[in-house]
């Protein structure tokens, strides 16, 4: 995703283990949900072009997202936009 800053919107840390001398161990705890994931990765997309449609994810036979298309457009013109638009809603 370009940055190491994803794993601060993935997980937290929970310091609440101790290893054998009694330190602290930091582990990390994963807290996005595929709408959070989905929600980021479309927030870095937006950061390299124009215009990012909204994925479109594919589901599978137990309603498991197995991966997610995203549409975007390096032209910043409207006309480019504009067709972008159409073609995802059409995706």
């Amino acid at each position: 995703l370009g940055t190491d800053e994803w794993e601060n919107h993935f997980y937290e840390p929970i310091f609440d283990q101790n290893d054998l001398f009694g330190e602290s161990n930091d582990n990390n705890r994963r807290t996005a949900n595929t709408h959070g994931i989905l929600s980021y990765v479309e927030k870095r997309l937006e950061t390299l072009f124009p215009y990012v449609a909204p994925p479109k994810v594919l589901l599978g036979p137990n309603n498991a997202p197995l991966y997610a298309l995203f549409l975007t457009v390096s032209n910043n013109s409207e006309k480019a936009k504009a067709l972008a638009k159409r073609i995802s809603r059409n995706l």
